[in-house]
């Protein structure tokens, strides 16, 4: 039986990274746990099915980046997933945003899933094989207000995620990217029940559905690239 690829997903301590590390281990897949949380990453990883590697880094240091790309591969050979799960949320008016906020989420949830896909394709196009899924927001979709520099970040990389998957094409790589709505995660520390109602559907989202979109994307579509997909219950259609 062919070796299923292994997965590299970053923020993988917690929420959609937790699920999804736990939904890809579950199918068969290899994982390398990538995330700030040793301890909470090793608890998940002795918890997993598979082969794991637990590489506790800072995604905003460049040089950590490459070493994590560097020990994932020596590691699992067949890497060819990337899920760029991790990212920082920030809500202010846009004059009370300040350099730093711009700058700390520029670089968490831009930059770094540039600096992890310039790292790793290189191994990917000699492969010609290899799907790379980001996870950007609804509100990377369409405005929402008071979260003028977060949602920037995340419009920013829905855009490269198509400007990628147009160039990689015929290189045999494929780009997707999932806009999770409100989803019941630390990042919104503890208050995302209160926005059920935000959603035309009723509720807000699971970590767990938003890891089956993912899923989906980087192991069953064949035929697809460049997808943008809202996982929302609705809320990007308000």
């Amino acid at each position: 039986m062919k070796q299923k690829p292994a997965v590299l997903i970053t923020g993988a301590s917690s929420g959609i990274g937790e699920a999804a590390a736990k939904h890809f281990s579950g199918l068969g897949h290899d994982v390398v746990l990538a995330g700030r949380n040793k301890e909470r990453l090793e608890k998940l990883a002795s918890s997993l099915k598979t082969k794991t590697l637990v590489l506790a880094i800072d995604i905003r240091r460049g040089p950590e980046i490459e070493f994590m790309i560097h020990e994932s591969l020596k590691a699992f050979p067949h890497l060819e997933i990337i899920i760029n799960n991790a990212g920082v949320y920030d809500r202010h008016g846009f004059l009370e945003t300040t350099e730093d906020m711009w700058a700390k989420l520029n670089e968490t949830n831009l930059l770094a899933p540039i600096r992890i896909m310039r790292a790793v394709l290189p191994s990917l196009l000699k492969k010609k094989s290899g799907v790379i899924v980001n996870v950007a927001s609804t509100a990377g979709l369409r405005p929402v207000s008071g979260v003028s520099a977060y949602s920037t970040t995340k419009a920013a990389l829905i855009h490269l995620t198509q400007s990628l998957a147009l160039e990689y094409a015929a290189q045999g790589i494929k780009f997707h990217c999932v806009c999770p709505g409100i989803v019941d995660t630390p990042i919104h520390g503890g208050k995302a029940k209160e926005m059920d109602s935000l959603h035309p559907m009723g509720r807000v989202g699971t970590s767990e559905e938003v890891a089956r979109a993912l899923y989906y994307l980087a192991c069953e579509s064949s035929w697809m690239t460049g997808v943008i997909l809202p996982v929302d219950g609705g809320i990007s259609l308000t």
